[in-house]
């Protein structure tokens, strides 16, 4: 049974962009028995030629909307702050028939985002992948927008261990290139609490921000490629969100929107040097 509608949720939030000179690209459609749900994912072409590419995706996982529809407001409503800087390439939900369903997997049964090594993918994993090789591009940073189920315990977990709290995983080759500390504390400013624990799961927190230069140590990861993992052959630099639904979902959106603009806040001061030049 159907929580929320594909169609008219996100494609029909898509159209209007066009009116703003957004290209609105079909990644293919992915079939289900008698459902179709055809993908689509948004780029924006900054205002100068120096622009650096940015790519942004949500919904791997269905059961995580607020990723979603921060996406689509974001592109409704702030986007045009940053093409001064920056070209978007923006996958506002990439599981759409668990975005349907309220699951975590697509309607398989087949956990997209530890699906990116398998000999045969998913359909939807088969068409990010694809989409990506065609229009392949080097990206200065990548964001994955995801969130935390407070009431699922993860394998070798219980629920008390969940994360009640944001947080922020990130990818950089050194630590010296680091940003998540600073998007951190943007957040906190703003009222937005952050996870403190000494560990999330397997992996060493520091004060909301998880990082690491590219290998995974968390035992659920090591055989199965996620999307920030496969994104790594066209960024050094990968983030991922990460809300607790245990809080609003309107709390989860609005987090989630402030994640966005905080990280691009960050980037603007790194880059804005050499784009001015």
């Amino acid at each position: 049974m159907n929580v929320r509608s594909y169609q008219i949720e996100v494609l029909n939030r898509l159209e209007p962009l066009k009116l703003k000179g957004f290209k609105v690209v079909s990644m293919g459609n992915v079939a289900f028995g008698t459902t179709k749900y055809p993908m689509r994912c948004v780029i924006a072409q900054g205002k100068i030629p120096a622009a650096h590419n940015v790519f942004i995706s949500a919904g791997i996982h269905g059961d995580e909307p607020a990723g979603v529809y921060a996406t689509l407001s974001f592109l409704e409503n702030k986007i045009h702050d940053y093409l001064p800087y920056f070209n978007f390439v923006i996958c506002p939900c990439l599981n759409p028939g668990g975005f349907e369903d309220n699951t975590m997997d697509n309607p398989q049964g087949i956990n997209l985002n530890r699906n990116f090594l398998a000999a045969n993918p998913a359909q939807e994993v088969e068409l990010i992948k694809k989409f990506l090789m065609e229009h392949i591009r080097q990206y200065l940073f990548a964001i994955d927008m995801h969130e935390d189920d407070s009431y699922r315990p993860v394998d070798g977990f219980t629920v008390a261990d969940s994360p009640r709290e944001f947080y922020l995983y990130e990818v950089t080759p050194d630590k010296k290139l680091r940003l998540g500390h600073k998007i951190l504390k943007r957040l906190e400013n703003n009222g937005i609490t952050v996870c403190k624990k000494k560990k999330i799961y397997y992996e060493i927190n520091e004060e909301g921000l998880v990082w690491s230069p590219g290998l995974i140590t968390d035992p659920n990861y090591i055989d199965k490629e996620t999307l920030d993992g496969h994104l790594q052959r066209y960024t050094s630099h990968a983030m991922v969100t990460e809300t607790p639904t245990c809080w609003s979902f309107d709390h989860r959106v609005q987090t989630q929107m402030a994640a966005l603009e905080s990280i691009m806040e960050e980037f603007k001061i790194r880059i804005k040097p050499t784009v001015l030049a």
